[in-house]
């Protein structure tokens, strides 16, 4: 970017973070950092693109990490794509590689959309042996279609300032708010439109920070006028006008996202028309949701494993190439229960001819989903 360019957006950027240009750098960015740690990152990436700022070495050495953490998001997907793994990544460097060269968008985690449950655990697998494997999270979603959603963790270069990494791979994408929206399936064969609709997504669980408009912004120039059709098709077929709506207001608030100008719907009757919709559905689009308690680290084989949750003497298992998983619905489970749980995988196993020496747990069985 040229200083012009790089000063219009840092201008911008003050005016949706409410700070002004000439407010101390800590003050500014502590603001950034207070909404979003990615705002903050994105903040430092537009003061070293401007040759008038020196960053310290502290916020140098911020975004020094922050970059290496994409490239390992990166790597993963390389290997994804090396292995023929069919997926799409949504979000992310998806995004990223969209904005303006000097600008950079940091990564907390890595999401994966697959079409399958076999789909999820190939990717799975292949993230896994990729390293990452400090802890796997696992969350079985039963709505109006049963989805799987696992997270594999890994710690971060600098864990006294960073998130861990978490490659996420689900088979849906738009999983609703719990409550009035229901979980959707489904993801944009648009991969523009599909992350539009990723970032209004969010708005379930978040409000909307400064970052969310400047993806917009990116991602509305990528658009173009005449897919803007088909953004707001699919927006409404997801029920995410409202989250639309708001998210361009914000965007344009500040002068951004000016390709989506003519956009002529939501209109605050259709966002109106959806929030009825959910005051009336309140409570019901609640989906059940079963937390994987991990039982054993060693995959289950081929033979034995269940696509489907087994009930097991009282428990309801999975056993996967990830390996056994009770399924509980709070997020902790207590120590005499998932050893119990255990030994009736064990004998499950054994009795299919599978030696149980293969499925081993770690020392002090995890209790916690």
């Amino acid at each position: 970017m040229t200083n012009t360019q790089t000063a219009d957006l840092t201008a911008r950027f003050h005016g949706l973070l409410g700070t002004e240009p000439d407010d101390p750098y800590w003050t500014t960015l502590r603001r950034a950092d207070g909404l979003h740690h990615s705002v903050g990152h994105l903040l430092l990436s537009l003061w070293e693109s401007d040759h008038d700022v020196d960053l310290s070495p502290a916020a140098e050495a911020v975004l020094l990490r922050q970059r290496a953490r994409t490239e390992v998001y990166r790597e993963q997907e390389r290997r994804l794509r090396a292995a023929g793994v069919r997926f799409r990544v949504v979000k992310g460097q998806s995004i990223g590689d969209l904005y303006p060269e000097g600008m950079f968008r940091s990564q907390t985690d890595m999401d994966v959309v697959v079409d399958s449950p076999d789909g999820l655990w190939a990717a799975a697998e292949l993230v896994r042996s990729g390293g990452m494997d400090d802890e796997v999270h696992l969350t079985l979603i039963n709505g109006d279609t049963t989805e799987l959603y696992v997270a594999l963790v890994r710690e971060a270069e600098d864990p006294f300032y960073d998130k861990p990494l978490s490659v996420e791979v689900s088979t849906a994408l738009h999983f609703g708010d719990l409550d009035s929206v229901p979980l959707r399936s489904g993801v944009s064969d648009d991969p523009v439109v599909a992350n539009i609709l990723a970032v209004c997504e969010e708005r379930f669980q978040r409000r909307f920070h400064p970052r969310d408009a400047v993806d917009l912004d990116v991602l509305s120039r990528a658009l173009g006028p005449g897919r803007l059709g088909t953004l707001v098709e699919r927006a409404e077929a997801l029920r995410l006008l409202p989250e639309l709506r708001e998210l361009t207001d914000l965007a344009a608030s500040v002068g951004l996202a000016s390709p989506l100008d003519d956009l002529e719907r939501p209109t605050p009757a259709d966002v109106e028309r959806e929030r009825e919709r959910r005051r009336e559905a309140r409570g019901e689009a609640a989906p059940e949701l079963l937390f994987g308690v991990r039982l054993t680290t060693e995959p289950v084989t081929e033979a034995s494993r269940s696509p489907q949750p087994l009930e097991l003497e009282g428990h309801r298992v999975l056993l996967s190439p990830l390996g056994a998983f009770l399924l509980v619905t709070k997020h902790s489970v207590a120590q005499d229960q998932a050893e119990a749980a255990l030994d009736a995988v064990r004998r499950r196993l054994r009795s299919a001819g599978d030696p149980g020496e293969r499925v081993s747990h770690r020392e002090g069985t995890e209790n916690s989903a």
